[in-house]
């Protein structure tokens, strides 16, 4: 069993890798996954096909690596980001003394209706008070994967859910959880009543964007987060100001930007490192054992772009397996400007892709998205031969 890949790539499929994320709005990352095994089934009925389905470190994360390390998922009453109670879940995986939490869980743009995003209002307590209930688990090792946040609060509600005290011109102490549309009356933030714990937090960033400026959070973020023009001029004050209190951390730091700030927050608080979302994902479920077991990888996410090697999963996963020399297609909904980037043809990570609207039409892609992986990745593999 030979398949032809594009750039002269040919490969002897015998193991099959599935790692696909989720196509937002339509398929989750496991049943996305799933129905590419199937698709490969239907040509190749005794191939060995390792569904792992992945995350780029934002929401989702939590589901995908459940599927490949398993622990238990604890529930907790916070705070979503508008200061109502709320349950959210974060994994717990004892015999690793491991926790992960989710920002998306107790801050994410799911806990509010679109007509109620206020993100002067909106703060990351609540997922402060999930690494709260990690820590008193007895946690040793932390992730924080960031993304899918309603908030645009440079991490400062975490902050002050985990010990941070915040206080004005006058060594007043400001009230908790402050609003950010608040935060230019902070003068100064004492963080030695935070946990020495939460030194190793990692802050898994989904996105590669800084702090401030003309690509940093309230720019980028704040109006899909609900905030008028003018909130975005206001909140990068905020962001600024946030940065001024925090300056031995540079606001133009990698990631710093991500989920509204909230990695610069932690770096610049906590002293958490930072590292790539899609990476760490990779990491905990193990991918590169698995890879060198496959022949073929087969990948998927929305969209495909000039973007998608910058932090998303489809781009992680094809550079990881590159490394390894494991070729990859991806299964995704569309493509734009610039996806030519990842092909081998231009020496990107990706061996070929299938557009499931060219393989099935973008009626029966859009409202019949698992069936239309399956069908196409099975059209693919026969007309790969």
């Amino acid at each position: 069993m030979v398949i032809h890949c594009s750039k002269n790539i040919k490969t002897t499929i015998t193991n099959v890798l599935s790692a696909s994320d989720s196509l937002k709005g339509t398929l989750n990352a496991e049943t996305a996954s799933q129905a590419i095994s199937q698709g490969v089934k239907r040509v190749y009925p005794d191939c060995h096909v390792d569904v792992c389905p992945l995350a780029d470190g934002g929401e989702g994360s939590l589901a995908a690596v459940y599927k490949s390390i398993g622990g238990v998922f604890r529930q907790a009453q916070v705070c979503d980001p508008l200061g109502r109670t709320c349950q959210a879940r974060w994994l717990h995986v004892p015999e690793q003394s491991l926790g992960l939490i989710e920002m998306a869980e107790a801050s994410g743009l799911l806990r509010v209706a679109p007509q109620d995003r206020r993100p002067l209002l909106g703060t990351t307590y609540g997922t402060g008070q999930l690494l709260n209930e990690a820590i008193q688990a007895g946690c040793q090792n932390i992730t924080l994967f960031l993304g899918g946040s309603a908030t645009i609060d440079g991490g400062i509600g975490m902050a002050q859910a985990i010990g941070a005290k915040l206080f004005d011109a006058d060594n007043k102490p400001l009230v908790a959880p402050l609003p950010p549309k608040s935060y230019l009356s902070i003068s100064s933030i004492d963080t030695s009543h935070i946990p020495r714990a939460y030194q190793s937090l990692r802050i898994a960033c989904d996105v590669t964007n800084p702090l401030v400026g003309i690509n940093g959070a309230a720019e980028t973020y704040a109006a899909q987060k609900g905030a008028t023009p003018s909130q975005v001029k206001h909140l990068q004050k905020v962001l600024l100001h946030v940065a001024s209190l925090c300056p031995n951390t540079n606001p133009q730091i990698m990631g710093g930007g991500a989920a509204g700030g909230a990695g610069f927050g932690m770096h610049a608080l906590l002293g958490g490192t930072m590292v790539s979302g899609i990476d760490t994902i990779l990491e905990i479920v193990n991918f590169n054992e698995r890879c060198k077991r496959a022949s073929l990888v087969i990948t998927g996410e929305g969209q495909l772009d000039a973007q998608t090697q910058f932090g998303k999963a489809c781009g992680g996963v094809a550079m990881a397996a590159a490394a390894l020399s494991v070729p990859t297609i991806a299964v995704v909904g569309r493509t734009a400007k610039g996806f030519e980037s990842m092909l081998a043809e231009q020496d990107g990570p990706l061996a070929d892709y299938i557009n499931l609207s060219t393989y099935v039409g973008s009626e029966m892609a859009r409202t019949e998205t698992a069936q239309s992986i399956t069908q196409a990745v099975e059209q693919w593999l026969k007309t790969s031969q």
